[in-house]
């Protein structure tokens, strides 16, 4: 257990990277063999320090980024410090909060940027290219959902939830500002090298459409040539303060209220965007998310009482 350090769910809903990882790991479940989690057993787990899930997702992670099926929740450490020592210490040249106490015992806050950096360390793993072959780069493409008159930048990972990034004093950015992730060379085995840092985006798929429809295409040549990136912030780039705005259909339907009227380009497109993209879906999906949380939670009773 992380030494006293246990935060509110409220409070780890304002840390960008929990919906970024909840999102690679949905996007990634099935190549990358993943846990299979909605974000708020994630919350819950890093609020309860619930080790048994978080040393089960490290694992699946450390599995990926050294090609080893021998890699446990109960025996991940050493690869833990490994990765850690090489990768954010020597190569990105960080503290390693390792040295102050293992996995286990850190801030909550720390556990989850590890979490973060480990997500994309896997995608520098060898296989990465054989299984992400198939997919279409353009469905990786990176973006704010829309932003407000106010500069505020709006975010859509996947499901039911939106975040809202406050706008922070620096030239304003507009949303067509975005950044593509792209399928990657063949790499080496080994520990991967150090990847060119990009425009700060959240390590997801931000949709722009409600349906989660992704076209197999072939992807062209050229699209190998940077690698499969995850989008982080760069040195440069001060990021603003996140919340969560949107996941049940009434806050859906009060955050299209509230800008309805305005009259600012960006508030007028925000609104077009909520209005007929997703408040027409975010009810059945809504009854979805509930629908799957119950059959989840009837297989695990009857997989623990048999």
């Amino acid at each position: 257990m992380s030494q006293g350090c246990t935060v509110s769910v409220e409070e780890i809903q304002s840390w960008w990277e929990v919906p970024a990882i909840a999102h690679f790991c949905s996007l990634f479940r099935t190549a990358f063999n993943l846990p299979d989690f909605e974000i708020e057993e994630l919350e819950k787990a890093l609020s309860e320090q619930d080790l048994d899930f978080l040393g089960d997702l490290i694992a699946c992670l450390l599995q990926g980024c050294y090609q080893r099926t021998d890699i446990t929740p109960r025996a991940f450490s050493s690869y833990l410090d490994d990765i850690i020592s090489y990768r954010w210490e020597l190569e990105e040249g960080k503290p390693n909060p390792l040295r102050e106490g293992p996995f286990e015992d850190l801030p909550p806050r720390t556990q989850v940027q590890l979490l973060h950096r480990l997500c994309d360390y896997r995608l520098d793993a060898a296989d990465v290219f054989d299984l992400l072959k198939g997919l279409d780069a353009d469905s990786l493409r990176v973006e704010p959902l829309g932003q407000g008159g106010d500069g505020a930048l709006y975010w859509y990972f996947y499901g039911t939830r939106m975040y809202k990034e406050e706008s922070v004093k620096r030239k304003a950015q507009r949303i067509s500002e975005s950044a593509e992730l792209t399928l990657p060379e063949r790499k080496r085995r080994g520990r991967p090298p150090k990847k060119k840092k990009l425009d700060d985006s959240p390590l997801s798929d931000v949709e722009s459409e409600v349906s989660e429809v992704t076209e197999e295409t072939e992807v062209k040549e050229e699209n190998t040539e940077n690698g499969l990136d995850h989008l982080r912030p760069s040195a440069g780039r001060k990021r603003g303060a996140w919340s969560l705005v949107c996941d049940t259909e009434g806050q859906w339907v009060s955050l299209a209220e509230s800008i309805k009227d305005k009259t600012s380009p960006q508030d007028r497109h925000l609104y077009r965007v909520i209005s007929q993209n997703f408040l027409p879906e975010i009810s059945s999906m809504i009854e979805h998310k509930v629908r799957h949380r119950r059959d989840t939670a009837v297989i695990s009773l009857h997989y623990s009482t048999t």
